[in-house]
């Protein structure tokens, strides 16, 4: 069995805990019967080394957008799925939106947390 991401639910929550951690911040924001977030979950969330690396070198968050509009507003998040990487000493954030072939997502995914991790040693 594959690992599973081990996503948080609050934001607030996951900001605190990668300032402790001293590791980057990774923000999904879907939407609740979205096609396109249903598959990224099956074929992208599900495969272990994407867990992996997101449970070993980020704080991954996961919140639904309509649920959370002072986030999608704050970011400028462009649609469902979007995802979002955020590093200590960065001003802003890199966005991954979904719009390409999800077959590509995660390996486009994975590469970005493999070069910010590398680049920025953890966010740090």
């Amino acid at each position: 069995m594959s690992e599973a991401i081990n996503w948080r639910s609050s934001w607030d929550a996951a900001l605190e805990e990668a300032k402790k951690a001293k590791r980057p911040l990774v923000l999904e924001l879907y939407m609740e019967g979205c096609p396109h977030c249903l598959r990224l979950d099956r074929e992208t969330h599900a495969d272990g080394s994407v867990a992996a690396a997101l449970n070993s070198r980020f704080v991954p968050v996961r919140l639904e957008g309509r649920g959370h509009m002072d986030l999608v507003q704050k970011f400028k998040v462009p649609g469902a799925p979007t995802t979002l990487f955020f590093l200590r000493k960065a001003k802003s954030c890199t966005v991954l939106p979904v719009s390409r072939p999800l077959r590509n997502t995660w390996r486009s995914c994975r590469s970005l947390a493999e070069t910010i991790w590398e680049r920025f040693g953890g966010g740090g």
